[in-house]
């Protein structure tokens, strides 16, 4: 088999020349591509600082309208209270009726029933006295009447 003959000083220098400037174009496409992928970025965290900000006006502004309604309603509940309070003044009969609720209340709390008209306070305890009859604190008809407020 003949040797092939070696390529002349000018095919190598043209070879290597070529091979530099493919190196040369893959470098430069190398650095475009970083380029454009910063520019692509940097253009993704605006749009993404954007949408956070117009987000955040959104939201600042949804609770400023809830703020206002919130406002609104409680001046109306205030306006209506104030003009409840003006306007209403309860009857002797009234009071003596919230009277005798809240001792009847204060009975059923404590256990001891109360009638009302008489302010008579018996022992409501399904405990009986330990004591014999007669020796018990509750034996005493001074401890069954209730001298609350009429």
């Amino acid at each position: 088999m003949p040797d092939a003959p070696l390529p002349s000083g000018q095919a190598v220098e043209a070879a290597i020349s070529k091979v530099l400037a493919a190196e040369r174009e893959a470098r430069e496409s190398v650095l475009a591509c970083r380029r454009q992928a910063e520019e692509r970025l940097e253009i993704a965290r605006r749009d993404a600082r954007l949408i956070g900000e117009r987000c955040e006006r959104r939201m600042q502004a949804v609770r400023q309208r809830y703020a206002q309604a919130l406002a609104q309603r409680l001046a109306a509940f205030q306006d209506e209270s104030n003009q409840f309070r003006q306007a209403y003044v309860p009857t002797a009969e009234e009071l003596a009726r919230l009277r005798n609720a809240v001792a009847a209340l204060a009975g059923e709390c404590t256990g001891e029933s109360y009638r009302s008209g008489t302010n008579t306070v018996g022992t409501g305890s399904p405990h009986p006295d330990p004591l014999p009859e007669g020796e018990g604190e509750n034996s005493s008809p001074e401890n069954q009447t209730f001298s609350g407020p009429n």
